[in-house]
């Protein structure tokens, strides 16, 4: 509920799913690309500063997932 509001009052979190919180006020949040969007470094830092640019985010770090080898197919 508290995280539905947050988002209510926040456009920047539309596209985001919240999959965690510490006590803290740490939230983990998660976001989908689009299918056939590339997730270049690029693209990374305009979803990061999307969270940045909600006053009161103290950091945004993403957590990259890795494929090794998915090349090589």
């Amino acid at each position: 509920k508290a995280y539905a509001d947050l988002s209510a009052r926040h456009p920047a979190l539309k596209d985001f799913q919240l999959v965690g919180a510490s006590y803290s006020g740490e939230l983990k949040l998660a976001y989908q690309l689009p299918p056939g969007v590339e997730p270049t470094r690029s693209r990374i830092n305009e979803i990061k500063d999307r969270i940045l640019s909600i006053p009161g985010v103290a950091y945004a770090d993403p957590d990259y997932v890795a494929h090794p080898g998915e090349d090589k197919k």
